[in-house]
Order: C-alpha cells, then sequence, then structure tokens
C-alpha cells in the first residue's frame, strides 16, 4: 500500500510539473536556438590586434591555406553563422579568407572567392593588404 501511495504522489507531481510546461511550438511557431557558450572565440577577441592575427594566420595555415608572412590589415569580426563565430582576414598575398570558429574548437576556414559557390555568407570586403617590406638585415659590429 505504500508504495501505491508514493507512486500515486510521484504522477500528481509529474503531471503538475507538464502543466506549467509552455507548449511544444506548433506549425506556426519556432523554437528559440540555444546560444552556445564559444570561449574560443571570446578568447580571440580577448586579445590584443597583433595576437588576434597570430591567431587566425594559424588558422589558415593549418588548414592548409597559404598566408605567406601576415595578415593585414586587422581581421574584422563579421558576426555568426550557424552558431560559429565568423572572421574576414587578408594575408599579404591578397588572398582573403572566412574562419569559421565552432564553440567545440573547430576551425573551417574558406577563401572568399568561393563563399557564394558555398552558400556561405559573403565576406566583408576588406582593403588590399600592404606590400611587403623587409626589415633592413642588421650589419655585424666593426672590430668585432
Amino acid at each position: 500500500m505504500k508504495k501505491l501511495v508514493l507512486a500515486s504522489a510521484a504522477a500528481a507531481l509529474i503531471a503538475s510539473l507538464a502543466a506549467c510546461e509552455e507548449p511544444a511550438p506548433g506549425p506556426q511557431q519556432k523554437a528559440a536556438p540555444t546560444k552556445m557558450r564559444n570561449k574560443h572565440h571570446e578568447d580571440l577577441m580577448a586579445l590584443p590586434d597583433n595576437l588576434r592575427r597570430v591567431g587566425l594566420i594559424r588558422a589558415i595555415r593549418d588548414t592548409g591555406n597559404r598566408c605567406p608572412r601576415r595578415v593585414e590589415p586587422n581581421p574584422v569580426y563579421q558576426g555568426e553563422y550557424e552558431g560559429m563565430a565568423l572572421w574576414t582576414a587578408r594575408c599579404d598575398n591578397d588572398e582573403q579568407y572566412a574562419i569559421f570558429i565552432a564553440a567545440n574548437e573547430d576551425v573551417q576556414v574558406r577563401n572568399c572567392r568561393e563563399m557564394e559557390q558555398l552558400r556561405l555568407p559573403a565576406c566583408r570586403e576588406l582593403p588590399p593588404a600592404e606590400p611587403n617590406q623587409e626589415r633592413p638585415k642588421a650589419r655585424p659590429k666593426a672590430g668585432g
């Protein structure tokens, strides 16, 4: 008898909790997407410009793309696309890339020329990269 009373109380509790829930979205309603925290993007945003450029150039290179020396000008955050942070960067070889950063650390890089064909959002146009300027080599000290 004691088990029956506990089972009835549990069933009543479940029924009352179910009555408090909002109704499931109907055909005209869409459920609001759950926004996942993207710590990797947050960390990137917190970096100074020079370190942010280093992080994005590594992402570009690690995915097999060419970015000879540097990313110029500063990369631009374009917002989110399907839950991923979307950055645009231009390398000093004048190639422009879209960098997608997912909350689970996955990174995808696409050449901006391919975005329309892939049905992805267009990259924000960035100014051309400044030409490479070699630093003068240090002269050896005389008499040393």
